[in-house]
């Protein structure tokens, strides 16, 4: 996995690209090689056509239950979403049920984890 910072912070006009800094740092690509999806009100279905795509990878989106996180094993990289201590929505990369990275320069995470986003590498039996 590579730690790949934000390139826009929120605020001022702008929509912040954490979610873009999350997947980059999970496919390990530069952040520029990652579409800013939080731009287009259809970012989840931009960001399942573009990881089936490009990288052969199912995108899977979870609602979660208050202070729940989707059962992973220990090694398992996921993306967690929510609101941040800055009062916006924010998103972080997991491992197992833990935060390892946080993209935005203050590294404070998420009050609550709400959303789950997992990648699924594609296979045909």
């Amino acid at each position: 996995m590579f730690f790949v910072p934000q390139s826009t912070l929120h605020g001022e006009g702008k929509t912040g690209d954490c979610l873009r800094a999350c997947v980059a740092s999970i496919i390990e690509l530069p952040i520029e090689n990652v579409p800013h999806f939080a731009l287009h009100q259809n970012w989840l279905r931009l960001l399942q056509s573009w990881a089936f795509d490009t990288h052969n990878v199912h995108v899977v989106y979870l609602s979660l239950l208050p202070k729940s996180t989707p059962y992973t094993d220990e090694f398992t990289l996921w993306i967690a979403s929510g609101i941040s201590r800055r009062g916006t929505r924010h998103a972080v990369v997991y491992k197992g049920n833990r935060m390892i990275w946080d993209p935005h320069p203050d590294k404070t995470g998420l009050v609550e984890v709400d959303h789950a986003i997992l990648f699924v590498k594609h296979f045909t039996l």
